[in-house]
Parts: structure tokens; sequence; C-alpha cells
């Protein structure tokens, strides 16, 4: 079941949210671009899809299947990406998200 995160009345949160999101979008960096063309919103299509899934605290398995899924979008696979940059990614993602939930006072169930 989706919690109710309330984002969208504080858009000062939100709006640092989302670039938070896009530095752990960036430090991942699977396709190689944010170091080499000096590139910084590469992967912004992929933060709300992103806060989405952790917003709806999906299980791991799902979250990195929905990354794969991405991953195969943008041409990219375990070819390209190791299962261990994937997995830490992916303990990036949750560990980032619990601090956002503790910064926004959200009360879990």
């Amino acid at each position: 079941m989706e919690n109710d995160y309330q984002w969208s009345r504080n858009k000062t949160l939100l709006r640092q949210i989302m670039l938070e999101l896009r530095e752990l979008w960036n430090r991942f960096d699977p396709i190689g671009v944010v170091d080499d063309w000096q590139v910084d919103d590469e992967y912004d299509s992929y933060r709300a899809g992103t806060l989405k899934a952790l917003q709806s605290e999906l299980p791991r398995q799902a979250l990195q299947s929905q990354l794969l899924a991405a991953l195969d979008y943008m041409g990219l696979g375990l070819d390209n990406v190791s299962q261990s940059e994937i997995d830490s990614f992916i303990n990036d993602l949750i560990e980032w998200f619990d601090t956002v939930k503790e910064r926004a006072k959200i009360d879990q169930p």
C-alpha cells in the first residue's frame, strides 16, 4: 500500500528531494556521461519514478526490477552494469529515503 506522503505541500522539500535524487542517479551514472560530458540532468526523467517506487515502499526485489527495466530502456543491462553496482545504488536509495522521511517527519504505520 502506498503511503500518503505530502511532498506537494512543501515545495521547498520536494525541490530538495529531486535535487538529491539527481545526485544519487548521477553518482550511479550507468551510461557514464556525467563526468565525461559534464551533464547533470541525464537521468532526470527517472527521478519521479524512483521517488514513487520508494514512496510506495516496494520490496527490494521490486525496486531492482524497476531499475533493471530503466537500464533496459537505456539500452543497458547486466552486461554493462554489475549486480554489485545495482545493489549499491538500491542501498543508497533506501538509506537516502529513510533520511527524507525523517526530515519530513513522516510517521510510518
